[in-house]
């Protein structure tokens, strides 16, 4: 016998994504659902966590229980994207009697119409977007979780539909810890460095990591350290080694699988004629007094130490080398002469 069910059509506002719904509070005003024998309701009958679900009943919610009669039912919220999104859909789901099934469906589909008719266990009316096939034949909870692509903007209904035959297969549906959750679209590179890498400018307009580096490093074994956008992944990996005498692209993927293209060009700087002492020490240094114009180092030891057998160590110019052995021993009785040698 088929029986012709009234809608409900008084909708509250849209849920806002992400949307993590466990039915203990009191967002679930946002759900419409179908009135029939057999119907979803929010109770304490059963839950997963904390106190209640989301099941259907045939006494109003006070138990997980359905009636001996053809009949089917739909719950469901409306939700709103602004662009092409992915969600990941998630819900924790019993249903030993017949089975439930989750949907995400464009509002412009008429629930007044659309909506009162049976979808099979297998069928997916036209421009609906099927999350999960017939949910059935399980009395203890499992886990479903399905991301689901919506191509355009606008407004989604997410769908239960639970169906029940002429037999009695209790306990019917019961749903808990709903999430609707966009992927991210976010796939930038946020830092990029490597060995010898002088700085670099990220371009997220354009796409494009511009490197200074030295004028003459060798760029044909570049190791780069790359982190990208949360969730997101690049290709080739970080600490993969590339070429940079040439641009270098790589593909950065979002959560929701969208690709850009990221070009990394290394510049070379001018080659340095920087040749300067920056900083000395030894064992007892008291002062130092470095002066650049007449390229001398005047140090101060402590009589305690033999300046006849110091070990000291330099830092020079960016590039520059020094004619000189960490460890070695020299003899300071007298001037010492070390030779700084530029880029260039």
């Amino acid at each position: 016998e088929w029986v012709e069910y009234v809608f409900e059509t008084t909708q509250s506002d849209y849920v806002i994504l992400p949307y993590y719904q466990d039915f203990d509070g009191n967002a679930v005003e946002n759900w419409s659902f179908t009135s029939a024998t057999n119907s979803w309701f929010v109770g304490s009958a059963i839950s997963l966590s904390e106190d209640k679900s989301l099941y259907v009943s045939n006494d109003g919610g006070q138990s997980n229980e359905c009636a001996r009669e053809y009949s089917y039912a739909y719950a469901y919220c409306m939700f709103q994207i602004d662009d092409r999104s992915v969600v990941n859909v998630s819900f924790d789901w019993k249903s030993y009697g017949n089975y439930a099934r989750a949907f995400i469906v464009p509002a412009s589909a008429d629930p007044s119409f659309t909506w009162s008719n049976r979808i099979s266990d297998s069928d997916t009316p036209d421009g609906w977007l099927s999350v999960c096939g017939g949910l059935e034949g399980s009395n203890i909870w499992m886990h479903h979780s399905q991301d689901v692509e919506l191509s355009n903007a606008g407004n989604y209904y997410f769908v239960f539909f639970w169906e029940n035959s002429t037999y009695v297969y209790n306990p019917p549906a019961a749903i808990d810890n709903l999430a609707i959750v966009p992927l991210s679209k976010e796939n930038d590179i946020i830092s990029f460095t490597f060995a010898g890498m002088i700085d670099a400018v990220i371009d997220t307009d354009n796409h494009t990591v511009t490197c200074s580096v030295p004028y003459s490093m060798n760029l044909g074994g570049i190791k780069p350290t790359v982190t990208v956008s949360q969730a997101a992944t690049i290709s080739p990996e970080s600490n993969t080694y590339i070429d940079l005498n040439s641009p270098f692209v790589y593909i950065v993927t979002s959560e929701d699988g969208t690709e850009q293209e990221w070009t990394v060009i290394a510049n070379r700087l001018p080659v340095s004629s920087e040749a300067e002492i920056l900083s000395f020490w030894t064992d007892g240094l008291l002062s130092v007094d470095i002066n650049s114009a007449n390229a001398t180092v005047d140090a101060v030891v402590s009589r305690m130490y033999d300046i006849s057998a110091l070990s000291p160590t330099f830092t020079v110019s960016n590039l520059a080398t020094i004619k000189h052995t960490n460890g070695a021993v020299y003899n300071f009785s007298s001037p010492r002469q070390f030779v700084v040698t530029a880029e260039d």
